[in-house]
């Protein structure tokens, strides 16, 4: 029997050798942990063992009609390819505002978009070519996509192999067989935009894009909070021994990373592959929020982010509504207007059905959630950049110890340990002076132009430095 050690060493190698081999261990988590892959938003039956076919027949029905329409490929060979998978501001507008500036100088620029950020096609074709990935599926020959079926097989097998999971769970092994082949699939279909090993700019450096570029010719832009705490669970790997990695940034993998400020840059260091490049930009989504300050009076004294949807987790659920019953009965003490703004993938959350849901608040976004209120709360969330850009103060519980303590050493940001230190906290940022004389956190200014830098340079390290 291998100990934890040495599987989780051939996993590592695995994954470095054959970078697709990641869609089939991330469904193997999704699967462990009774969690939605993102893909299923927007692609049917991809946990069914029917899937395969489905996809093929789908694939060779797109081949088909774009046969008969005779549609065109895509031409030309591009100096950067942008993929947008949100049409959400913060996770869009970063790689936009850059793809807007490098065409303004004269470099050829696309756009790839997946089925959820559709919805903006038509404003970004504005800025560049847009291809949805559906459109590029027209192109592709049909012995590929039954070659695919078999690599699909190969690569998870060679996964389950490595962790000495038995192929007999055959539900297990197909969902995980099904996101390769998915990923082969993207993969493929993009090849006509890479011909001139253009820069990747993305979010969500997926398989397919891992193996469509030299790893120096993707820049990975942070999107999310980081915090090293080693509670990454793998599965396969029973008992594991704590490493200082995980999936969500791939760590088997040189690319570079354009981050928000030099705590973030120290903690993905931690995490990202030896010969990574991890350069400090900031976001131009914060440059963005942090112009968009105003006078204007606040209509909420104490706002509250909820987190993402938990369904089936009880434990983490009871803290949150033990929380917000703390936050409803101080403001209600003091006669202080509260609302709750509902996290984007919160939608029929934890509040739902609960006394809180009447504090639930319609804002037009994040940030005017933030700009209108004299105190935001939250447990933990990456919106603590955007009320330090807003120069709002946020209030952070961390209940499950995931937000990098560093983090209360910035200018805005107030970190307590328990919910009973919440009460004094709230009083003295609504009634205190505001002073605060602690240095401020993330860059704000110029993010576009250091991004650009960075993808124009090959001596990395001037920019690290």
């Amino acid at each position: 029997m291998d100990s934890p050690g040495s599987k989780f060493l051939r996993l590592s190698d695995l994954l470095s050798t054959e970078p697709m081999a990641a869609a089939a261990y991330r469904a193997l988590k999704a699967r462990n942990n009774r969690t939605e892959l993102p893909e299923e938003r927007s692609v049917p039956f991809l946990r069914s063992v029917a899937f395969p076919l489905l996809l093929a027949v789908y694939l060779m029905a797109a081949r088909l009609v774009g046969l008969l329409t005779r549609a065109p490929p895509p031409g030309g060979s591009f100096d950067h390819v942008f993929t947008v998978t949100s049409a959400a501001g913060y996770r869009s507008w970063p790689q936009l505002s850059v793809a807007r500036r490098l065409v303004r100088r004269g470099h050829d620029v696309c756009i790839i978009s997946t089925p959820s950020a559709d919805s903006r096609r038509q404003e970004w074709e504005g800025i560049a070519p847009v291809y949805p990935h559906r459109s590029l599926h027209q192109h592709l020959p049909v012995r590929r996509t039954i070659a695919h079926l078999a690599d699909a097989f190969r690569i998870t097998s060679r996964l389950f192999s490595t962790l000495q999971i038995p192929r007999s769970e055959l539900r297990t092994f197909s969902m995980c067989a099904n996101l390769v082949y998915l990923e082969l699939i993207k993969h493929a279909s993009v090849q006509d935009l890479m011909r001139g090993t253009p820069v990747i700019h993305t979010m969500k450096p997926d398989p397919y894009l891992l193996t469509s570029s030299p790893p120096e010719h993707i820049i990975v832009y942070q999107h999310g909070m980081i915090h090293v705490n080693g509670a990454y669970e793998w599965p396969g790997i029973p008992s594991s021994p704590t490493y200082p990695f995980t999936m969500a940034i791939p760590y088997f993998a040189p690319v570079r990373y354009a981050v928000w400020d030099a705590l973030s840059a120290r903690e993905y260091q931690k995490v990202v592959h030896e010969q990574a490049q991890v350069g400090v930009t900031g976001s131009p989504w914060h440059d963005r929020v942090a112009a968009s300050r105003s006078g204007d009076a606040a209509a909420v004294d104490v706002l509250f982010l909820s987190q993402p949807e938990l369904s089936g987790d009880s434990d983490r659920i009871e803290a949150l509504l033990g929380l917000v019953d703390r936050l409803v009965g101080y403001a209600t003490e003091r006669d202080l207007r509260f609302a709750i703004r509902e996290h984007p993938r919160g939608q029929g959350s934890y509040l739902r059905g609960t006394p809180h849901e009447r504090h639930i608040a319609q804002f037009s976004d994040v940030n005017e959630a933030i700009r209108r209120s004299l105190v935001v709360v939250t447990n933990t969330s990456s919106s603590l950049y955007e009320a330090a850009a807003l120069q709002t103060p946020i209030v952070l519980t961390d209940l499950f110890d995931q937000v990098n303590p560093a983090y209360a050493g910035y200018r805005f940001i107030h970190m307590i340990d328990g919910v009973d230190d919440l009460p004094g906290v709230l009083t003295e940022l609504l009634e205190g002076s505001g002073h605060d004389d602690r240095p401020s956190l993330g860059l704000h200014g110029d993010s576009v132009e250091r991004i650009i830098e960075i993808s124009q340079q090959t001596n990395f390290e001037k920019i690290h430095s």
